[in-house]
């Protein structure tokens, strides 16, 4: 599957990848059962049947069918469990070599952060658009316009995750703690903002 060939939305395979090696982590064997037995059938063909995802791209409907599946079944409801296979889908989607260079980011200023988030975000995502509302000292704002995500109420939360947890990769925050807050501004469009410091509240 081709990005530009597909006809529905899709995104890079470390995303799903990253969902399924952070719950067998977390839960073992026994939980990947148990989000395939509440995937739909061509979801878990796709993701669990198959050992090795060979395949460049993913439908985002995937994703957020593990999201439901995750959460209904081995997280039990506890969205706190959720996030935390989140947090290791980005952590293992970083590349060493862009492990070391967020840790070398000091200022949410620097063009290859902020910056960079349009350009990345359009790497692993055929559908969507960022746009870099605000960057302040100890924030930035920023919409992610026309995207799957926006409509799920699970989604909006796992993505508000990524971009905190990004950001928590780099030296911006100084130790100090991150947080992020998101806000619908329409169907399909949400505005997340990350903060740290004293001013930092979800």
């Amino acid at each position: 599957m081709a990005a530009l060939e597909s006809e529905v939305p899709v995104c890079r395979r470390w995303i799903l990848r990253g969902l399924r090696e952070g719950s067998e982590r977390q839960w073992g064997r026994e939980g990947l059962t148990r989000i395939g037995a509440r995937l739909p059938d061509d979801v878990r063909k796709r993701t669990i049947d198959s050992l090795v995802l060979t395949e460049p791209w993913f439908p985002e409907t995937d994703v957020l069918a593990w999201y439901a599946a995750i959460l209904d079944g081995p997280a039990e409801g506890d969205e706190k469990q959720l996030l935390a296979v989140v947090r290791y889908m980005i952590d293992t989607g970083f590349g060493v070599i862009q492990r070391f260079l967020l840790g070398m980011i000091v200022s949410p200023k620097e063009t290859r952060f902020v910056g960079r988030i349009p350009a990345t975000w359009h790497q692993d995502h055929s559908t969507g658009r960022i746009e870099i509302a605000r960057v302040g000292d100890d924030f930035f704002e920023f919409v992610l316009h026309d995207h799957i995500y926006a409509e799920s109420g699970v989604a909006v939360r796992c993505i508000t995750e990524c971009f905190r947890h990004g950001t928590s990769l780099t030296k911006i925050p100084h130790r100090r703690a991150v947080t992020a807050t998101h806000e619908r501004i329409g169907p399909r469009s949400l505005r997340m903002t990350v903060r740290w410091g004293p001013g930092a509240a979800r």
